[in-house]
């Protein structure tokens, strides 16, 4: 049976695809789960790492118009850096008459509020504690000097794309779609007061769920996530205006 709608997933940084992979079973056979694979990890390691985020964009594009061409309802999901992305690309699609059915924006502050961190010129080490803080990090690969010698300047590329983005438009331009909003009640990185800025983003609906635990809430609260998911893309169309929930 085919999915009745797809669903493009944008990683956090430093992440691969491959975050994404536990999603798909509990979506299917509705939902069509597509990972998206940025430069320079996964799939495809060794590929030059972004300069920019309009280098960014216009790559993940690339990979995602052919996935358009049938015609198929889509979704854009991206947590972090990841909503950054997918709401980038949104507005990309949107110069060839794409708009997506949903957009999903998680662990993100709304666009126009600019990064003042600078920690992608952290020396290693306080880079490495930053991350080993902010949580996510496998256990095993903690302590694994290997890994840490690869992983390191993906995540430097990533939080340097983050850190130095900047919403490029005069005024916010609403997108055509709706748009989800998903968050941890305890993460530092997208607070509530602040968060609630996205929905100047829709012209459409805006609706905010919020998540017991941290910047990474979607690993840790992951069946409550999906079902979120599931639920906004099965109901496309009939959200009410600025909604505030609790997962």
């Amino acid at each position: 049976m085919t999915a009745s709608v797809r669903l493009f997933c944008f990683p956090h940084a430093g992440a691969t695809a491959s975050v994404y992979a536990a999603w798909r079973k509990p979506l299917e056979p509705d939902i069509e789960l597509v990972p998206v694979e940025p430069a320079g990890r996964g799939t495809r390691f060794g590929t030059p790492l972004y300069g920019d985020m309009r280098e960014a964009v216009e790559d993940l594009c690339g990979q995602i118009r052919p996935k358009l061409e049938d015609g198929a309802p889509f979704a854009l999901f991206g947590h972090s850096l990841g909503a950054v992305l997918a709401c980038e690309v949104a507005y990309k699609l949107k110069e060839s008459g794409r708009i997506p059915a949903q957009l999903f924006v998680s662990g993100r502050l709304p666009l126009h509020i600019a990064s003042q961190d600078r920690r992608h010129l952290l020396p290693d080490g306080e880079l490495i504690g930053y991350i080993l803080r902010l949580g996510g990090m496998p256990k095993d690969l903690q302590d694994c000097r290997d890994f840490w010698e690869l992983f390191l300047p993906i995540i430097r590329a990533d939080f340097r794309l983050a850190e130095e983005y900047r919403y490029g438009r005069d005024i916010i331009e609403p997108l055509d779609c709706p748009i989800t909003v998903l968050y941890g009640l305890e993460d530092d990185l997208a607070v509530l007061d602040q968060i609630n800025g996205w929905s100047a983003y829709s012209a459409r609906s805006c609706d905010y769920y919020g998540f017991q635990g941290g910047h990474f809430f979607l690993h840790e609260r992951k069946e409550e996530t999906i079902s979120v998911i599931r639920r906004k893309l099965e109901r496309m169309g009939a959200g009410s205006r600025c909604r505030l929930e609790f997962a």
